[in-house]
């Protein structure tokens, strides 16, 4: 390293400060060689994120005695900035704040994850922060040893990393946003169609994709965000407590 490099570094820390203990831990969690990225959301908005704000617990990301609920709760605070989401604000309650604040439907990978699968993610982050805060050490520490502690599965000798196995939406979410309606040119009739039984508008996750070969009478073709408020109304608080959407589940299908 030469003296140019020490010189620019020194200058970024005495500009940073104490968040400069915060930037592996940030790095790890919005997305690096071992750990997937929040979709939509780079590293200049993960950066622009720490410095809006402070994240003290950033920096125990990495630290052998954190407990899983202990890095939960260090990483929880920026993700809800990072998804623009009040303090408090659970995942599932600001994946349904990110869906109901659009006019179009949005993608599923552009919501935020569920706490089950932000919890495997933030394990994941917080091994690969342990082995970089080990990098002046002559191993990594033994507690990395086994990585399925970590948020990874081993399949067929390949790790991988592990997901929620819960069911990818609430069954009630499930009935109010999407049915199996295929038939050609009768898509969505009065005996197949789920939501025209009920009197509800079909949406892009229904198999009709609600476009023009949908004959649901109660299909709004041009969604505004009121009217897309309507169509999800689902009682979250339950939800929270019960249910979990599986964000990296669905785009593991995909």
């Amino acid at each position: 390293m030469g003296w140019n490099d020490f010189g620019y570094q020194c200058y970024t820390c005495a500009n940073l400060g104490p968040k400069c203990l915060q930037l592996l831990g940030m790095h790890a969690l919005s997305g690096c060689d071992t750990t997937s990225y929040p979709y939509g959301k780079g590293k200049i908005r993960a950066l622009n994120t720490l410095l809006s704000e402070e994240f003290p617990r950033l920096a125990d990301i990495g630290e052998v005695s954190m407990t899983k609920e202990d890095l939960l709760q260090a990483a929880l605070p920026f993700f809800r900035t990072l998804y623009q989401q009040p303090p408090e604000t659970s995942m599932e309650s600001a994946r349904f704040n990110l869906f109901a604040k659009k006019k179009n439907t949005p993608k599923i990978m552009a919501l935020s994850p569920t706490s089950d699968n932000l919890s495997y993610h933030v394990l994941r982050a917080h091994l690969q922060v342990m082995l970089w805060k080990a990098a002046d050490q002559l191993a990594p520490p033994s507690e990395s040893t086994d990585i399925t502690n970590f948020g990874w599965e081993i399949h067929e000798g390949i790790p991988v990393p592990k997901l929620s196995q819960n069911d990818p939406v609430p069954p009630n979410l499930m009935d109010v946003i999407q049915c199996k309606c295929k038939a050609k040119g009768n898509k969505c009739s009065p005996l197949a169609c789920g939501c025209r039984k009920e009197q509800l508008s079909c949406t892009t996750y229904c198999n009709c994709l609600a476009d023009d070969s949908c004959c649901n009478p109660y299909t709004i073709k041009d969604k505004n965000e009121d009217e897309m408020q309507s169509i999800v109304d689902v009682d979250f608080e339950s939800v929270d407590q019960d249910n979990e959407l599986d964000i990296e589940h669905v785009e593991n299908d995909n």
